[in-house]
């Protein structure tokens, strides 16, 4: 993180920060967090972690907001334009804009609206030239901004040269 610390994510022992020197436990609430497998620091020095019971935000080592509770979270991406897009298992993708004051609306991508090949989203990476790509269990999805048409995906699969489905 911009401190130089290391932040962990384990199955057992939940969300931890090194930095350097002594190991810390960082609970949400009263408990710790379960299975924290998605973390990413925002432009504004925000930790954000994703687990099995939705989206953390940590501010000073201290959870300031909690999202989509109940929702299993896999991979988190913050992109250039501020949008936290957030990757789960099952319900495909939510992107969410964290800046917009007691903002709760999400945009979510799915398999059922066209958006994904399914709802099991590994990976999410913005690509220099803005495309973000999106590993699922039935392949890649890229994503493509056309002012003209809107949001666009493509979708590669085996037929398209991969050579199985998951991507992760």
């Amino acid at each position: 993180d911009f401190k130089h610390r290391i932040w962990t994510g384990s199955s057992l022992d939940g969300l931890n920060v090194f930095d350097g020197k002594s190991s810390k436990t960082i609970l949400n609430g009263n408990l710790s967090f379960n299975k924290p497998v998605a973390l990413l620091e925002d432009s504004k020095k925000r930790i954000w972690v994703g687990h099995l019971d939705g989206v953390s935000c940590i501010v000073n080592d201290h959870v300031v907001n909690s999202i989509l509770k109940g929702v299993r979270v896999r991979s988190l991406m913050y992109d250039r334009k501020g949008i936290l897009w957030i990757g789960t298992w099952g319900q495909g993708i939510y992107k969410y804009n964290p800046d917009v004051k007691g903002g709760t609306d999400f945009e979510k991508l799915t398999f059922e609206n066209k958006m994904l090949p399914n709802n099991y989203v590994h990976a999410i990476h913005e690509a220099k030239n803005g495309q973000i790509y999106v590993g699922t269990g039935a392949g890649l999805a890229v994503y493509n901004f056309n002012p003209k048409k809107g949001q666009e995906f493509r979708f590669y699969g085996t037929l398209d040269g991969l050579c199985n489905t998951y991507v992760g």
